[in-house]
């Protein structure tokens, strides 16, 4: 298994255009690779880092550190002040703490956005505007947060077992810093690798890759996902469960 992260001096690559009769001076396109390997480029204002364009799998850098912080205080104050039994709780049959966002106060017009976004970019990436933009969460249930906690005198929720979600696309956000928890990350099969998220960043990926969220040791680690459907890329995995 290889670990996958996001970090360094990227390179820059110019390309030149021409305009009228005359070369134009070289214009900069903002894209590259890392210090990973990994390239990257801007779509619409945010950093899209592909982690494998096979398998169409890739990371948006969208969110600041305060809007992040915003939607773990919104999500703490439902919790704390919701009737008994509507806070955390297993929604799904893989995961035991899950929250959907149109039950706290001010998340949906932000994870509406949120989906807004991946599913403009998707329609780029796959150079089919029309047909992303079909996109829409699979159910009233979505984007749901999940949050996995290792903690004294807390609930246990450390990881989730190897599965695919069935859904054409999945996104994830990431909202803790890494250094919340230790551990964690989501490993795909037919990857062979982890991906491990940065505070704001998008992990977007076929619903139909297999993968599972690695096991945290101690922390807490949360994350709004969204299951969308409308779109089929027509993306299958071919792993085998002797990769896992």
């Amino acid at each position: 298994r290889t670990r996958t992260t996001f970090a360094g001096s990227p390179k820059i690559i110019h390309d030149g255009t021409k305009a009228g009769p005359s070369p134009s001076p070289p214009v900069p396109i903002f894209r590259g690779y890392d210090a990973n390997g990994l390239y990257y480029e801007y779509r619409h204002g945010c950093r899209v880092t592909t982690i494998d364009d096979e398998y169409k799998v890739f990371v948006i850098d969208l969110l600041n550190t305060s809007l992040c912080d915003e939607i773990l205080r919104f999500t703490d104050h439902h919790c704390n002040t919701c009737p008994r039994g509507e806070g955390w709780r297993q929604i799904f049959e893989y995961t035991r703490m899950d929250l959907p966002c149109c039950e706290i106060y001010g998340m949906h017009q932000i994870s509406m956005w949120l989906s807004h976004t991946v599913k403009t970019i998707l329609g780029e990436i796959f150079n089919n505007p029309t047909e992303a933009a079909k996109l829409a969460p699979r159910t009233w249930r979505e984007p749901h947060l999940l949050r996995y906690l290792n903690l004294p005198h807390y609930p246990v929720h450390t990881g989730v077992r190897m599965h695919y979600d069935g859904s054409h696309f999945t996104w994830q956000l990431m909202l803790n810093e890494p250094s919340h928890y230790v551990g964690g990350g989501t490993y795909f099969r037919c990857l062979g690798k982890t991906v491990f998220l940065e505070k704001g960043q998008i992990l977007v990926h076929p619903g139909a890759l297999f993968h599972k969220g690695l096991d945290i040791k101690y922390g807490c680690r949360t994350l709004m996902i969204c299951f969308m459907d409308g779109f089929d890329p027509k993306i299958e995995d071919p792993g085998a469960q002797e990769q896992d």
